[in-house]
């Protein structure tokens, strides 16, 4: 196997369908595919890079990159910008054609000078990270195979299902909105993120990704209303392989009990279902310090997804600089404290 460097605007026509042929093939995420890196790029003005695996001329694997130069000679190399909301990253091959050891230790290798920030997917070779210092992350899953029935009564906690049939009794609404509505939306999201301290994005991110994937019948987005104001709204991104609930939003002051989450999940859950997807993806549980630790707030937030599904799926990162990046990275710090 051969592993080549690329930038993005030098992908040939060639490449770029194959590329799109080992997507529609894989089990990857909708974050780890091209599209979206070009959108995140374009937005935050990052270098995407693309790590292309070739057998017999023929390629069969391909990872996105970010790339941040450090001088002239370093180069910092990120798959998934966790920072920017892509929770998930990493290589997207044909299940038969390689293996994720393999493509691992090639990637990490491939120049002394480089530093790589490797992030994961769910459903990984979890042994593979194990051979690594990998720092371990949990989401939650429901299998999409199983009846809409099978779902709400067996994998659905009784508490949340009695939460969802409250939030319609009580007068709860569900609404689906498109990019027309992005100020309502981006409101929503803004406030969310203002009450926990969390940045928000410029608009054009998240209009971005909405215009390109409605267009495919690719995102979903859902608010609650409630006595005629919006309360909160989710954005869920899909492909073949998951549905994601990506991104979050709702007012400050929330009605107590009234479980518009709840109300919102459910639906979603059902176009996934109905978009024949093979996993509803609640991306985000914990960290495995975070859940050592205890971390309340955390720990809060991952029980209200639990209420759904136990289904516990683990994902990595893990950090791998190489050696000439190590040793120019100290003498730097040694020369910048030594003129101190």
């Amino acid at each position: 196997m051969k592993i080549i460097k690329k930038e993005v605007n030098k992908l040939n026509q060639d490449e770029l369908s194959a590329i799109h042929k080992i997507e529609y093939n894989s089990n990857s995420t909708i974050f780890q595919e091209l599209d979206f890196n070009i959108i995140v790029s374009r937005i935050f003005k990052s270098k995407l890079i693309l790590l292309l695996a070739f057998q017999n001329k023929i390629l069969i694997g391909f990872c996105c990159f970010h790339e941040k130069r450090i001088g002239i000679l370093l180069n910092i190399y990120q798959s998934g910008l966790s920072q920017y909301s892509n929770p998930y990253g990493g290589w997207v091959y044909g299940l038969n054609s390689t293996n994720l050891t393999e493509l691992l230790h090639k990637t990490f290798f491939i120049n002394p000078l480089y530093s790589f920030h490797y992030l994961s997917a769910p459903f990984v070779e979890d042994k593979v990270f194990h051979e690594y210092q990998s720092s371990i992350f949990y989401t939650n899953t429901i299998d999409l195979s199983l009846s809409e029935n099978e779902i709400f009564h067996t994998i659905i906690s009784k508490n949340t299902r009695h939460n969802i049939n409250r939030a319609l009794k009580k007068g709860v609404s569900i609404e689906s909105l498109n990019v027309t509505h992005i100020n309502i939306i981006y409101n929503l999201i803004k406030e969310l993120n203002t009450s926990q301290s969390k940045i928000t994005f410029p608009i054009e991110y998240y209009s971005g990704i909405i215009e390109f994937y409605q267009s495919k019948n690719q995102c979903l987005i859902l608010a609650s209303k409630y006595k005629d104001k919006y309360l909160s709204c989710v954005l869920f991104l899909r492909n073949k392989y998951f549905t994601h609930a990506w991104i979050a939003g709702r007012i400050h002051e929330l009605p107590k009990n009234i479980y518009q989450n709840e109300a919102i999940h459910w639906e979603a859950i059902k176009w996934a279902k109905h978009m024949n997807c093979q996993y509803f993806d609640f991306c985000y549980l914990y960290s495995q310090r975070q859940f050592e630790q205890q971390d309340i707030k955390q720990i809060n937030i991952a029980q209200f997804k639990l209420g759904f599904s136990k289904q516990i799926i683990s994902y990595y990162s893990l950090d791998r600089v190489g050696i000439i990046f190590k040793i120019i990275s100290r003498l730097k710090k040694w020369f910048e404290l030594f003129h101190l």
